[in-house]
């Protein structure tokens, strides 16, 4: 016997556990006997306190992430510390960088219960230089009080290391905010972008402990920030402040969590999720979210609560909960437009064992901020089989990590895990999504064999499964336990279509649906040849099958034309059989089982044709376009024989009987025009038939030219059509439109074969067909289009002599003399028309016209009728020219500026208005006898939107700014360089003030703006430079005005002026 052996066959699928792969495909610990940490924790350090995705800081690919260990004693009890784990695809640590009182190249200072890495916050490159920069909450420092908190930010170099370092608190970075009480200022920090849209990144820090309201009620801070890392102003949401409206309770810890959402109610500004973990809805301290919806100016617009009492939450949260001390945000996990927020309940009670393991939630929202759908995970929840203990905590700290696909990634602390000490703690990296699990199969050797096996790999090890199918709609199940290297082999199967394939981890219940299987043994492997017919009716074509075994018996069945046959045959010597006395036709559906094995085998369809007709069309055409003396011919056939030809003419059935030639040729004749299709052709004697080519045959038509002659004018009767190529002397009849309009005419040609249309006017003359009457042939014609000549016109125009004359004039030329005319214009978009004669030069004007936009001209002679659109004239009247110049103050406190205005008329009143530091002024003043005007008793400062109006013609000039500066610093604090030029030559790269001689300069404060007066930099004693950029971007050679605040020792001064920036 002869088989095919398919060995392997590999397929390779996601599987889905829920609707949106909300379950936990993976997961992977880390702590210091986990997940290849080799960092060195000690007890009490409670790592995972606090974390966050820190970006692909090393480049490999895979995000990081920085994680706070907040009692960890570098340096001094509870001092604090962060890791900063560099991750692989695995989920596993490459390194990792420590950044303590005594590591990672932090040079800040840390005290005794500062819990430095209280929060982590990744804020992305704020200042673009390169460097990202981590917030990290110290919640317990003491800067002004006790417990009132910190936030650092540290710009990280890629190895994980601190580039530089700074402080918000009570005492340093510009914060100036009233801490309330031991409010731990920086339990929780995050970028929320641009809020107030100054072109810096701001922020949004918790207080929970702050007694706003109440004992330890709780705040939220919104930063605004400076581009060095200082706050420029600041916002507070508490119960008695930023539009809030909320009496929080004792202890609510508002401000436990916050998260950055987006822009969920579309309005244009960023909105926040902020935890106050300790509330008390339904259940005692089960803790509540509350989604805010921002103002640009740090304000809450309204908000709406997540809680067991409040936004459509469907979970009941436990006694100590602690729902929101941690929250995250945002992904679209399913792509419908909602999206997702992580929170953690570090304390809710697991639902399997009944302990308090703690959790985080999968929260979809909606617009409104209420909640559209919610999931809950926690051992034995959504398939996750993590070991989890009483009071690990558990979701104290939650971050997304990345969306890939269907896959999302989600880090959470568990900062009292004691696996390897007491409350060392753990990360945990958690995957959602589709479970990759890989289906190999070996088919049973033979057909009838039960040798095949399944093997399912990508599983769990050494865990139990159940592994059920339905085998030919038969129902099976197998429980097996997976090896070392998570497979199953289910073995001792046979052919057939496995369906319904799921397999459940038998300890968590999660199941998965597989793709269905088809194992098969191997066949008979045959070949299939034929031999037709030897003509169209005879019945000796044959169907030959070899490649079988030698000298076995086998049952063959097939259709013949949709006639079901089998047949009983023995194999010859060679492995082949024979089916014969085969008449033409569809041979399909053929098997072949072999009768001792029971081995099958599918064939090709065959078909077998005996020879056709090989028959040649060719045609003569009439000679005319309504003669009948065309003629078809069909040859290659035999002679002198009989046939019956059937065709179809103009789709009419017809059938003539005709007999072949001595050539093997017949004629079928006196055929007119048409379409001669279907053709057919039968051989009476044998029944052979042939299908032929369709024919067309067509007769001679006209072939005519066509031309035309316009009107000589446009709105003359005189021109026409001419059609040549005609016969001599015949009657025709000419069919046409003319806009749209039929009309007949019966003309008849010349001795030249011409004819002419007369007396046409203007129009599309179209659908123009010629017809000659004695032969009834036609032709069809191009389209005429007649025009009789328009006006000729020419436009130009005069302006008026000053801004408010009405002597302005338009004139139009080229057209006949001494003509009347209608002239229509648009003046402002107002339209006017007016009836003007032209004179003896062919020209008429249309006068005492003022400023103004003169549209949609256009110009009609009365006697013709014909017009003409000409183009568009701008009237302008000739403004004031005047020029302006300043005197500055003779000091920064005196008021004896001056502003000159030249180049007015002699003694003319004007009215003069200016805007002083935003402030608008308005003088009457009159110029003297050279045409100038004064305004006096000035001081310093940016005087912009000047205009002069000269009110005996209300024309006006305008002027952007000038500026009066102080002349010079009379204290003698310092000098001051006049320009700089930034262009990276080492050369007068900066600009900054010096000392005078050899002393020390001045304590001061220096704001230094652009022409517009956009802040741009301010410069002090300990950041004295500027080095040309804004943001990170050059700026643009021009002048740049300052005022610097400054004590000589003692008293406060001011002085103001301006420099230049060249390149």
């Amino acid at each position: 016997m002869k088989y095919i052996f398919w060995l392997f066959f590999f397929f390779i699928f996601q599987s889905n556990l829920l609707s949106q792969s909300y379950s936990v495909s993976s997961y992977q610990k880390i702590n210091d006997i986990n997940g290849d940490f080799s960092g060195v924790l000690n007890n009490e350090d409670n790592l995972g306190v606090s974390i966050d995705e820190i970006g692909d800081l090393d480049g490999n690919g895979v995000n990081d992430i920085a994680v706070g260990a907040f009692s960890d004693d570098d340096g001094g009890l509870n001092r604090g510390a962060v890791w900063i784990l560099f991750l692989d695809t695995d989920d596993n640590v490459i390194s990792s960088t420590k950044i303590s009182d005594t590591s990672g190249n932090f040079t800040g200072i840390l005290d005794n219960e500062d819990r430095f890495g209280g929060a982590v916050s990744y804020l992305g490159d704020l200042n673009n230089d390169g460097l990202p920069e981590l917030a990290v909450g110290a919640d317990y420092d003491e800067d002004g009080g006790y417990w009132h908190g910190a936030v650092w930010i540290l710009s990280l170099n890629n190895n994980g290391t601190v580039n530089s370092h700074s402080k918000i608190s009570d005492t340093q970075g510009g914060f100036d905010g009233f801490i309330n009480g031991d409010a731990i200022f920086g339990t929780d920090i995050v970028n929320i972008g641009d809020l107030n849209n100054d072109g810096v990144q701001d922020l949004a820090v918790g207080s929970r402990r702050d007694n706003d309201g109440g004992g330890n009620a709780g705040a939220l801070w919104i930063l605004f920030m400076n581009t060095d890392f200082t706050v420029g102003s600041w916002q507070k949401i508490s119960s008695t402040s930023g539009g809030l409206g909320i009496s929080f309770n004792f202890e609510d810890y508002f401000g436990g969590a916050v998260a950055n959402i987006g822009d969920l109610n579309g309005d244009g500004v960023v909105d926040l999720a902020v935890g106050s973990y300790r509330d008390n809805d339904q259940n005692t301290n089960s803790g509540s979210v509350y989604i805010l919806f921002m103002n640009s100016n740090g304000t809450v617009d309204s908000y709406q609560k997540i809680s067991n009492l409040s936004g459509n939450f469907s979970f009941n949260l436990s006694q100590d909960a602690f729902f929101g001390e941690s929250i995250d945000g945002v992904v679209d996990f399913d792509g419908d437009g909602k999206v997702e927020i992580i929170v953690g309940a570090m304390k809710q009670t697991n639902p399997t064992l009944s302990l308090q393991t703690g959790g985080f939630f999968l929260i979809e929202l909606n617009a409104d901020g209420t909640v559209s759908e919610d999931y809950f995970y926690s051992y034995g929840e959504h398939c996750f089989t993590g070991q989890l203990e009483n009071g690990d905590l558990f979701g104290g700290s939650v971050s997304f990590l990345n969306l890939d696909s269907d896959n999302l990634k989600i880090a959470v602390g568990s900062y009292r895990d004691s696996e390897n000490g007491n409350r060392k703690g753990a990360v945990w990296i958690i995957n959602l999504g589709g479970i990759n699990i890989e289906v190999s199969t070996i088919d049973p050797t033979i057909c009838n064999v039960s040798d095949g096996e399944v093997i399912i790999s990508g599983l769990n090890s050494n865990v139990n499964y159940t592994f059920t199918y339905e085998l030919d709609s038969v129902a099976s199940s197998i429980t097996q336990v997976s090896n070392n290297s998570g497979e199953l082999s289910i073995e001792n199967l046979g052919a057939g279509n496995y369906t319904n394939i799921s397999i459940e981890e038998v300890s968590s219940g999660c199941t998965d649906t597989l793709d269905a299987i088809v194992l098969t043994g191997a066949e008979l492997s045959a070949s299939i040849a034929s031999v037709n017919p030897t003509s169209c009716n005879s019945e000796d074509g044959e169907i030959t099958i070899s490649g079988l075994s030698n000298n076995e018996s086998y049952v063959v069945t097939y259709d013949f034309d949709s006639v079901a046959t089998t047949v009983a045959l023995t194999s010859n010597n060679s492995g082949a059989l024979n089916i014969e006395d085969l008449g033409d036709g569809n041979y399909t559906n053929i098997s072949i089982e072999e009768v001792s094995s029971g081995c099958t085998n599918t064939l090709d369809a065959i078909v077998l044709t005996g020879a056709e007709l090989s028959a040649s069309i060719a045609s003569v055409n009439p000679t005319s376009c309504n003669s009948e003396d065309g003629e078809i011919t069909i040859s290659g056939l035999s002679n002198n024989e009989s046939y019956v030809v059937t065709y179809d003419f103009d789709s009419v059935s017809t059938t003539v009987a005709l007999t072949s030639n001595n050539s093997g040729a017949l004629n079928i004749e006196d055929l007119g025009d048409g379409n001669y299709t279907n053709i057919s052709i039968e051989e009476v004697s044998s029944g052979c038939t042939d299908t032929l080519d369709a024919i067309v045959l067509t007769g001679v038509e006209l072939s005519a030219s066509i031309a035309s002659v316009n009107p000589t004018s446009c709105n003359s009767e005189d021109g026409e059509i001419t059609i040549s190529g005609l016969s001599n002397n015949e009657s025709y009849v000419v069919t046409y439109e003319l806009d749209s309009v039929a009309t007949t005419v019966a003309l008849a040609s010349n001795n030249s074969g011409a004819l002419n249309i007369e007396d046409l006017g203007d129009g599309n003359y179209t659908n123009i067909s010629i017809e000659e009457v004695s032969s009834g042939c036609t032709d069809t014609l191009d389209a005429i289009v007649l025009t009789g000549a328009e006006l000729s016109a020419s436009i130009a125009s005069v302006n008026p002599t000053n801004c408010n004359s009405e002597d302005g004039e338009i004139t139009i030329s080229g057209l006949s003399n001494n003509e009347s005319y209608v002239v229509t214009y648009d003046f402002d978009s107002v339209a006017t028309t007016v009836a003007l004669t032209s004179n003896n030069s062919g020209a008429l004007n249309i006068e005492d016209l003022g400023d103004g936009n003169y549209t949609n001209i256009s110009i009609e002679e009365v006697s013709s009728g014909c017009t003409d659109s000409l183009d568009a004239i701008v009237l302008t009247g000739a403004e004031l020219s005047a020029s302006i110049a300043s005197v500055n103050p003779t000091s920064c406190n005196s008021e004896d500026g001056e502003i000159t205005i030249s180049g007015l008329s002699n003694n003319e009143s004007y009215v003069v208005t200016y805007e002083l530091d935003s402030v608008a002024t308005t003088v009457a003043l009159a110029s003297n006898n050279s045409g100038a005007l004064s305004i006096e008793d000035l001081g310093d400062g940016n005087y912009t939107n000047i205009s002069i109006e000269e009110v005996s013609s209300s024309c006006i000039i305008e002027f952007s700014l000038i500026a009066l500066d102080c002349e010079s610093d009379n204290q003698k604090c310092f000098t001051v360089k006049p320009f700089f030029t930034p262009n990276g030559d080492g050369v007068n790269d900066f600009w900054f003030l010096k000392p005078l001689g050899q002393n020390n300069i001045c304590s001061y404060k220096l704001y230094l703006f652009n022409r517009y007066g956009k802040l741009i930099k301010v410069l002090t004693n300990t950041d004295s430079h500027w080095d040309g950029r804004y943001n990170g971007v050059k700026m643009p050679s021009n002048d740049y005005w300052y005022v610097v605040y400054y004590n000589n020792g003692d008293r406060d001064l001011t002085f103001k002026s301006h420099f230049a920036l060249k390149y």
